[in-house]
């Protein structure tokens, strides 16, 4: 692959995205949504580039579904960060789409592995950029067992003990799968245990 990254946008176009404050692809849909004529240049600009955005995308799938474990598939996303975006996941979706029309199960089932892995990577990268008692309920939630997971509500305390972190906890973190559903739910309980208890 000669390279991980999409086209470059001209100075003005990032600068004026800033103005509006776009920091991630919600925040450029926004932008855009509100001024016509920005949305103008950015897509004349894509298509301008169309060919390279194409091929690299394509590059990209190809990539992604020849990723053997979790760790590849994050040096990859780390290589390639518009693997986050929705509109890959969207053309994710469409491929396994395609591969249940043709009766593929093996690529189906593939191509969903790596894509709750995706979404897992997602919500991680969404997470620990988040505000501070996210990043709280994520180191907490990432602790190896439970002891160290108890030292880190000792040192997060100002922020686990509070009622708004059992809440959050219990209603926008969920596993990608049973097992990490299974820590979620354990963890949860142990918050609770802690707040109440110490």
């Amino acid at each position: 692959m000669q390279s991980s990254r999409l086209p470059e946008l001209p100075e003005s176009l990032r600068a004026r995205l800033a103005e509006h404050g776009a920091v991630d692809e919600q925040g450029v849909r926004a932008a855009l949504d509100a001024d016509p004529l920005l949305k103008q240049e950015f897509e004349a600009f894509l298509a301008q580039n169309q060919g390279q955005i194409d091929t690299l995308v394509a590059e990209a799938f190809d990539a992604f579904a020849a990723t053997r474990d979790s760790d590849e598939l994050r040096e990859l996303a780390h290589d390639m960060p518009f693997l986050l975006d929705d509109a890959f996941a969207e053309l994710v979706q469409d491929a396994i789409a395609d591969a249940e029309q043709h009766g593929d199960a093996d690529s189906v089932e593939g191509l969903r592995a790596r894509l709750a892995g995706l979404h897992q990577l997602r919500d991680q990268h969404d997470l620990e950029t988040g505000p501070p008692l996210v990043q709280a309920l994520v180191a907490f939630l990432n602790a190896p067992d439970d002891t160290l997971a108890t030292a880190v509500f000792h040192e997060r305390r100002d922020l686990l003990a509070s009622d708004e972190a059992q809440a959050t906890l219990d209603a926008f973190f969920q596993g990608a799968d049973p097992e990490s559903q299974q820590r979620v739910e354990e963890r949860s309980a142990l918050l609770a245990r802690l707040r109440h208890t110490e």
